[in-house]
């Protein structure tokens, strides 16, 4: 079977371009704009726990090592020169802070880091806490690590709220200006008010399903979402939840193992190389990404 190279994607905001995980040896950046590939360079990372991270300004990518002597390391864009490495066992879900000036990631003690973007230096540690996540609003979302079944713990407007869990694992959570939206593994999408904690809506995926990757649009003031089935074939949806009522639509069908939101454009990039508009799931075009032969079923 031949299918795409590209295992994961990570996206810029200005300008508009995009990371691409080609296999587990190199990463190709793309402008979204022009359709042309800027550069590639080598790395080694491990796709699947969300290991690779660009930059607001698109200067510098983070890659992510999850193995037992695991590294995060920083590349300069688009030379792809090595700005530093810091040494994590099992580092996963980088992203970059809002300011561009820090990098916040998991790791297998159970605790999250935030790394200084310039030197690699970990210039916070969040005791206990395995996935935190900081909202353009001054909201906070923090998972605890140590107990599975214990609460989320949502900081908003000067309170701190119980957040319960229905679900072993939270897949991904983004923020409105009144509101955050969580997702959680073979669970429900959730609506929270962060004005008083309680629940605005929810979706159930159904059985079998749930919905990756999360984001919030403030030009359409809609959340969008990917729904995975985990049956045979592993189809995937876009789908969007109106930001109040939780009314949603399936968008359209996506032939992909993963993607990113473009959040400047309100478009989405496949890991197929499509480029869809969010607003009606239309094809734009396509990036040239490139493709490799798998063992067949």
């Amino acid at each position: 079977m031949v299918a795409s190279a590209i295992s994961e994607l990570s996206a810029s905001k200005t300008p508009t371009w995009v990371a691409a995980g080609y296999f587990k040896d190199a990463v190709q950046i793309w402008d979204v704009s022009s359709r042309v590939k800027v550069t590639e360079f080598p790395t080694d990372y491990c796709s699947g726990a969300r290991n690779l991270a660009f930059a607001p300004s698109a200067q510098i990518v983070v890659a992510g090592l999850s193995t037992d002597h695991g590294k995060v390391t920083a590349y300069e864009v688009p030379s792809g020169k090595p700005l530093w490495e810091q040494k994590l066992a099992y580092p996963s879900l980088l992203r970059f802070d809002l300011s561009g000036e820090s990098v916040l990631c998991s790791s297998a003690d159970r605790s999250s880091f935030r790394l200084d973007v310039q030197t690699g230096v970990i210039i916070q540690k969040i005791e206990g806490v395995s996935h935190y996540f900081e909202g353009p609003y001054g909201d906070i979302l923090s998972v605890p690590a140590r107990n599975r079944n214990g609460a989320f713990r949502l900081v908003s407007r000067g309170h701190n709220f119980e957040v319960a869990r229905r679900s072993f694992a939270l897949l991904d959570a983004q923020f409105s200006p009144d509101s955050i939206c969580l997702s959680e593994a073979v669970g429900p999408v959730r609506c929270i008010n962060c004005t008083d904690g309680t629940e605005r809506w929810r979706f159930d995926p159904g059985a079998d399903s749930h919905v990756l990757r999360l984001h919030y649009s403030s030009g359409m003031d809609a959340f969008f979402g990917v729904l995975r089935h985990l049956g045979k074939g592993g189809s995937r949806q876009l789908v969007r939840f109106e930001t109040q009522s939780g009314i949603h639509s399936r968008i359209c069908d996506l032939d992909s193992w993963d993607e990113v939101f473009l959040d400047t454009i309100d478009q989405l990039v496949t890991s197929a190389g499509e480029i869809r508009n969010l607003l009606n799931g239309v094809l734009v075009d396509r990036l040239a990404f490139p493709v490799r032969e798998y063992p067949g079923d």
